[in-house]
């Protein structure tokens, strides 16, 4: 399938606006909706599905603990499934109301999944199963093969392998975006192929923001800065931030937990800087990650460093603009590395004089003394740049206190304090 260019630049770009601006929020939703998910998984882990009674599955009103209110009710940040006019039996199978089960209507002969409760959920508990191997293999046959209702598949499929999936599920919203995005399909095209299409166009945004995440990528296509005037024409967008698609449900006691990053705006954030000299000690930089024992989630691991180092960046940028205003220079500091990223530095501003100077940003919750990554560009940077590269090394990083230091090298001096350690090799045949 052929993706226009000019459409994912237009997408990157708005998307490049949108969380520079909400960048605090976007990663405080993330951070709680993904937790919850944490806490779904355990729960429902597919070693415990063959096990899971019906009452722990079936939707009944009251019980806030079965399987089917944490997918409509409880993880609705994660995508919402609420559809108007659909049953409970409908979206799930079978249902609880009032003490009797339900999984057809009074004048329907037959049901799909069997004629008592018992048959109905043995078939459905198998579907399941199938459902959460198919989505955890990107089996696109397997999961259309799956008899469980749209709706209720295309959401195990995204929660047991979010990284595979698009958390976006009803047929209207995908094909207003397949047509928003330019991407072609054929007639008949199913839910399951329609995320397909939308899901190779979420990797080709991906390749210009390593860092977006399918849920990301959600988010900001339901706020009023993305796509939502797209989606919802008839709403009044400029009053509302985000989607009921993107809405949580006030989470249980057991369920709140703080958050990686805190939960007040960046600037409230108060920051002590020095100027970097030589140390007793030189610090280390190294070139890359190194080796240990365990396996660690290399994902997971990138989602929270990316998370840190944006903050880093913004916290600058923000302290930059603030500089530039006391010194009474006429100039407005540029976050470059939320466009292109491969630049060897993050950030383009300016010094008291007005010229321009180049700033890269390493980030750290920990003390100054602890080694940091350069890539081979950013050291390329340093060295061609001379006095006009800065380093601004921000550490001590407290999103509680909200605190952060910084020490600045300058380009001419910053392998003076650093030595470069490489711990990584290419190797070529001979």
């Amino acid at each position: 399938m052929a993706i226009d260019p000019a459409v994912v630049d237009s997408f990157v770009a708005k998307f490049n606006a949108f969380f520079r601006t909400k960048m605090e929020v976007v990663v405080q939703k993330e951070t709680r909706s993904y937790r919850l998910l944490d806490q779904f998984l355990k729960r429902f882990a597919p070693s415990k599905i063959p096990s899971m009674t019906l009452e722990e599955y079936c939707f009944a009103k009251g019980k806030k603990d079965t399987m089917c209110y944490w997918l409509d009710n409880t993880l609705r940040s994660l995508g919402d499934i609420h559809i108007s006019g659909q049953c409970g039996f409908q979206k799930f199978g079978i249902q609880n109301i009032d003490g009797a089960y339900v999984f057809k209507r009074i004048n329907q002969n037959n049901c799909k999944y069997g004629n008592t409760p018992v048959e109905v959920y043995r078939s459905i508990n198998e579907e399941l199963r199938k459902i959460i191997k198919a989505a955890s293999d990107f089996d696109v046959d397997a999961v259309e093969r799956c008899i469980l209702p749209g709706v209720l598949k295309s959401k195990l499929t995204y929660l047991y392998a979010k990284e595979k999936w698009i958390p976006i599920y009803v047929h209207t919203d995908l094909n207003k975006l397949l047509d928003v995005f330019q991407i072609p399909r054929e007639n008949g095209c199913t839910l399951t192929r329609k995320r397909i299409l939308l899901y190779q166009f979420y990797l080709e945004a991906q390749k210009r923001i390593p860092f977006l995440t399918t849920w990301e990528f959600m988010h900001f296509i339901y706020s009023s800065e993305g796509y939502r005037n797209v989606l919802r024409p008839e709403e009044n967008t400029s009053s509302m931030e985000t989607s009921s698609m993107t809405e949580e449900p006030s989470p249980s006691e057991e369920q709140q937990e703080e958050l990686d990053f805190g939960t007040g705006g960046l600037t409230d954030f108060v920051g002590t800087y020095t100027i970097g000299k030589a140390l007793d000690a030189p610090l280390t930089a190294t070139r890359a990650k190194p080796s240990g024992p365990r396996k660690p989630d290399y994902e997971e691991l990138q989602r929270q460093r990316a998370r840190k180092g944006l903050i880093g960046e913004t916290l600058i940028v923000n302290d930059e603009i603030a500089k530039l205003h006391n010194l009474g220079v006429n100039k407005t500091p540029e976050h470059v590395a939320l466009v292109d990223d491969s630049l060897g530095y993050d950030i383009l501003s300016y010094d008291e004089s007005g010229n321009p100077i180049y700033i890269e940003v390493k980030t750290t919750t920990s003390h100054r003394i602890d080694g940091f990554y350069l890539s081979a560009k950013e050291v390329e940077k340093a060295i061609e740049l001379g006095g006009r590269f800065r380093l601004y090394r921000v550490y001590d990083l407290d999103v509680e206190e909200k605190t952060y230091s910084v020490e600045i090298f300058d380009g001419e001096a910053l392998f003076d304090v650093f030595k470069l350690r490489e711990t990584n090799f290419l190797a070529l045949l001979s």
